[in-house]
């Protein structure tokens, strides 16, 4: 048999039981068995990259369904780490500070996701909200009148186009 097909009829139980596991939302677990696969050592190529893969988004997934909790926090950072340019990941990690009325925080992780990707809107919008919760009304103001011209070119969902409206409101009182 050919190096690709065994590569590819390999089996892993670890992943196999991961892979399970996440499929059925069971991600503490898909976490535990995909950190086996990395940490045994014996999967390498494609098996290996789609462990630390799905790792990332078990992370990702944990933290969403654990709303803000410090946990959540945990897991965002934990699949930022994995993967270092996924804009979302920073966006959610703001998006969960921001909740949290952890406005410095979440501006840094919203500056992050905007280094990655510039024009990821919802971070856009996100940062001049954190920017407003933390009392930094003129850089929220001239942050809104940039997002209110890139919302509008990008056929905004109507919370965040309300919002940056707000923004320029609030600014001009």
């Amino acid at each position: 048999m050919a190096l690709w097909g065994r590569m590819l009829t390999a089996r892993d139980e670890n992943y196999e039981r991961g892979i399970r596991c996440f499929d059925q939302g069971n991600f503490k677990d898909a976490i535990e068995a995909f950190q086996s696969v990395i940490a045994d050592g014996r999967s390498t190529g494609v098996v290996l990259r789609l462990a630390r893969f799905y790792l990332g988004e078990a992370h990702s997934a944990l933290a969403m369904s654990n709303g803000t909790s410090e946990s959540a926090i945990e897991n965002v950072k934990a699949a930022i780490a994995l993967h270092p340019r996924f804009a979302d990941l920073h966006f959610q990690l703001g998006a969960t500070y921001l909740d949290r009325h952890e406005w410095d925080k979440a501006l840094g992780a919203f500056e992050e996701a905007l280094a990655i990707n510039p024009k990821y809107a919802k971070a856009v919008v996100l940062r001049a909200a954190a920017l407003y919760g933390s009392g930094k009304l003129g850089a929220a103001a001239d942050k809104g009148k940039k997002e209110e011209r890139v919302l509008a070119r990008r056929q905004p969902c109507q919370p965040l186009g309300q919002f940056c409206r707000h923004l320029l409101r609030q600014s001009s009182r």
